[in-house]
C-alpha cells in the first residue's frame, strides 16, 4: 500500500504565515485590551510616565553656567544650557537622577522626584585644577620648568 503525500499550495502556506502573525501583534494579557465600543477594535493603552525637566543651573556667585551639561544618569539622554544658564530635557523617567557637570566646578547628581523645574547651584573644584604656565612657544607645568619664572596676578594688571 502506498501513501500518498499531500503537498501545501502556496497559497495556504500564505493563510498560515498571516494567521500566525496576526497572533503574535495581539496583546496576551486581557487586562491590556478595551474595545473601542463604536468600532469594536481593541485599543492598547500605554501609560505615558515620562516627563519633561526644565531648569537653571548657576555658580555660587548667581550667574548662569553657559554650555554645563544636564544628563540622566546612565542613559545619553541630556541638553546643555543656554546663554541664559537654562535647560530643558525631555521623555524623563519618574524618580531618575539628573548628572550636571561643567569643567571647573563639582559634578553634582540630583533627584528628580515629582519636579519638573530645577534650580542648580554648582560649586567651584579647585582641587582639579593645576597651575599652568603659558610661554610664548607653548605651554607646560611648572615643575617641569628650567628657567626663570615671572608671575603675574590680577591685583598686579592695569
Amino acid at each position: 500500500m502506498k501513501k500518498a503525500i499531500k503537498s501545501i499550495s502556496f497559497r495556504d502556506t500564505v493563510y498560515v504565515s498571516t494567521f500566525c502573525l496576526l497572533l503574535s501583534a495581539s496583546p496576551t494579557h486581557a487586562a491590556d485590551v478595551n474595545f473601542n465600543s463604536s468600532k469594536g477594535l481593541p485599543v492598547t493603552n500605554i501609560a505615558q510616565q515620562n516627563k519633561t525637566i526644565t531648569g537653571t543651573v548657576i555658580d555660587t556667585n548667581g550667574i548662569p553656567i553657559i554650555g554645563a551639561n544636564v544628563v540622566v544618569k546612565g542613559t545619553t539622554n541630556g541638553n546643555i544650557t543656554n546663554m541664559e544658564g537654562k535647560f530643558t530635557i525631555e521623555n524623563v523617567p519618574e524618580n531618575t537622577i539628573l548628572q550636571i557637570s561643567y569643567i571647573g566646578y563639582k559634578t553634582q547628581e540630583i533627584a528628580v522626584k515629582n519636579q519638573s523645574k530645577l534650580n542648580i547651584t554648582l560649586v567651584e573644584d579647585s582641587e582639579n585644577l593645576q597651575e599652568v604656565v603659558v610661554v610664548g612657544y607653548g605651554n607646560t607645568v611648572k615643575k617641569d620648568l628650567t628657567t626663570a619664572v615671572t608671575s603675574v596676578k590680577s591685583k598686579d594688571s592695569l
